[in-house]
């Protein structure tokens, strides 16, 4: 009974867990420590155009511009000797590059877990360059206001300097 039980549980959680990663927004890899892609979710080919199959198995750094691909190695290479850390645990903003080539910039959080004595990373991934045109967007669009509305100020006094002029020449006239 017991045994049966406890494997029902398992195959409930792994069911939910498998929900969350193939149904996530975000982007999600999972490494092992030496940076080989473990799995991916459906949101990574949306987000960096390669298929599952053309990850698994391969060095993570296919996700990477060169100038950060260099380093990572060195990186996982540093962790898995002296066992400090740098971005794990925290967020940050870093640069991804798709299949074709384009560089991106995303948020990546990465976590870290073990497995039989093994240790893997998951990096959870968002692209943040929609969010960084919309806002880009949003101050050229806020300048644009400033720009009218001081053209409008200017307008407005130049009205009522035109207005006082033919109040003081009806004066005048009277």
């Amino acid at each position: 009974g017991n045994l049966k039980e406890a494997e029902g549980k398992l195959v409930a959680g792994e069911a939910q867990y498998r929900a969350v990663f193939d149904s996530a927004v975000e982007a999600i890899a999972v490494i092992d420590s030496a940076g080989i892609v473990q799995s991916v979710n459906p949101a990574v080919e949306k987000m960096f155009g390669y298929a599952p199959p053309e990850m698994l198995g391969r060095n993570i750094k296919m996700l990477m511009p060169d100038e950060i691909a260099v380093q990572h190695d060195a990186y996982l290479r540093h962790y898995r000797e002296t066992g400090r850390r740098a971005i794990i645990g925290i967020g940050r903003e870093v640069a991804g590059r798709r299949k074709d080539g384009s560089v991106f910039p995303l948020d990546l959080s990465v976590a870290e877990w073990h497995r039989d004595g093994e240790v893997f990373f998951t990096g959870i991934m968002r692209d943040v360059g929609a969010r960084k045109h919309a806002e880009a967007a949003l101050r050229t669009s806020e300048e644009s206001l400033r720009l009218l509305q001081n053209e409008f100020a200017h307008l407005a006094r130049v009205n009522d300097l035109g207005e006082m002029a033919a109040a003081i020449a009806h004066e005048i006239n009277q």
